[in-house]
Order: structure tokens, then sequence, then C-alpha cells
């Protein structure tokens, strides 16, 4: 099996299943409700996760900023 050590958790280390991963991503896009309906995160969590934090030097290679659930270009976040 292989698998990222856990030093590079800060980075952004994932391990779990993509069934899981594609919960979290849902979770995030219905502002922090999960799939039955519970909230997980309050909407204004949600908006401060994907709000622009750093600017990237090379814009064109990853986008314009990183926020903490995406990148973006033009000012826009994906989570």
């Amino acid at each position: 099996m292989w698998c990222l050590p856990r030093s590079v958790g800060p980075a952004g280390l994932i391990t779990t299943t993509a069934a899981d991963v594609l919960a979290f991503v849902r979770m995030h896009l219905a502002g922090g409700l999960a799939a039955d309906g519970t909230r997980v995160l309050s909407e204004q969590a949600v908006a401060a996760m994907a709000a622009h934090q750093v600017d990237l030097p090379d814009k064109h290679t990853l986008g314009d900023s990183w926020a903490w659930a995406g990148s973006g270009w033009s000012g826009t976040a994906t989570g």
C-alpha cells in the first residue's frame, strides 16, 4: 500500500478513501452541510476556508491564489 509519510501532513496530506474525499468536498460545496443535512461547519467557516489567503508568484501554473479549500484563477476559489 502506497502512502505519504506523516511529515507531509502540514502540506495537505489526506489518507482516506476516494468516497470520503468526495463527501468532504460535497460538504464544502453544500455550505457546510453533510449529505444527511447535518451541519458540520458554519457557512461563515466555509466562506473563510475558501477566501483568498496567498498570492502565487506564477499565476499561470497553479492559479492566482491559494485558499484552504483550493486555488483559483481570477479571484475564484475551488474546493
